[in-house]
């Protein structure tokens, strides 16, 4: 593994801006390598309040686990 930074606020800007439309979108990025405690890493915490979608994010360090919740 060689470690990496990576910007995730401008990657999930760049995302938003692709989807963009007349719908809000909400994101929210999380460290899920815990699963009983995730580490919100962008966005708000996410409330499932109506249709979402989880996607993994994978960054590189086969240790860690993340998922981007839109």
């Amino acid at each position: 593994y060689i470690g990496g930074i990576f910007d995730v606020e401008s990657l999930v800007e760049k995302l938003l801006q692709q989807l963009a439309s007349k719908q809000a979108i909400y994101v929210s990025v999380y460290d899920t390598t815990n699963t009983s405690d995730p580490i919100s890493m962008y966005g708000l915490h996410f409330v499932n309040d109506g249709p979402h979608h989880i996607s993994p994010l994978h960054f590189g360090d086969p240790l860690r686990k993340h998922e981007m919740r839109c």
